[in-house]
């Protein structure tokens, strides 16, 4: 019933426009109050599908309306903060993950969807840049998946000088990153980098 319910909202939320004005954050705190429901590891494929659906939408309104001023903006903030709490709740991990080596297929498989995310991300770094004008440099992230290629977690493996911030304010957007069911549980490091334009 729940499911069906998280589903029908969902299907709703799809078909609303996603332009800053329009956003009802009400609305917007009420999907974030539903993934931290959903996002836990009883939950169905199905279900977490629908929760990286609600995620995904809920991210880039979010990006798009901290890029304002005022109130409206301020808000945004508050609940991007509760968004990053909702999905980084900590999914239990049944079995301690090894670190893959030899991981090519399932790196591209990432590089891919995060190729799709890359203007939300790019936001986030242009907001970067108007503070710190030369930041630049690379961020590493440990991805650790479950056997059913879903995230259970985010860590910032490495990130170079000034980036750390950065780093965190990017990993809510590549919480709904998937590889393919494995045998066993995964880590997989993930570099990202990031070059300032020049003069």
């Amino acid at each position: 019933m729940m499911k069906h319910a998280l589903t029908a909202l969902i299907t709703t939320l799809l078909s609303l426009p996603l332009m800053a004005g329009e956003l009802d954050l009400s609305q917007t705190e009420a999907d974030i109050k539903l993934i931290g429901t959903y996002f836990k590891p009883s939950s169905s494929d199905q279900t977490l599908r629908n929760v990286d659906t609600l995620t995904r939408q809920t991210v880039q309104s979010l990006a798009k309306l901290e890029e304002g001023d005022g109130q409206r903006t301020a808000r945004a903030q508050e609940l991007w903060s509760r968004l990053e709490a909702a999905l980084n709740q900590k999914l239990d991990h049944t079995t301690e993950s090894r670190l893959s080596v030899d991981n090519y297929e399932e790196k591209e498989a990432i590089r891919e969807q995060v190729d799709t995310k890359a203007a939300t991300i790019n936001r986030f770094y242009q907001e970067a840049l108007r503070d710190n004008p030369t930041l630049g440099g690379a961020i590493t992230l440990q991805l650790h998946f479950l056997q059913s290629g879903y995230l259970s977690d985010i860590e910032i493996k490495e990130a170079d000088k000034d980036m750390t911030l950065l780093a965190e304010r990017i990993m809510p957007t590549l919480r709904t990153v998937r590889i393919k069911a494995q045998s066993a549980q995964k880590a997989i490091n993930y570099k990202l980098h990031f070059f300032p334009d020049r003069p």
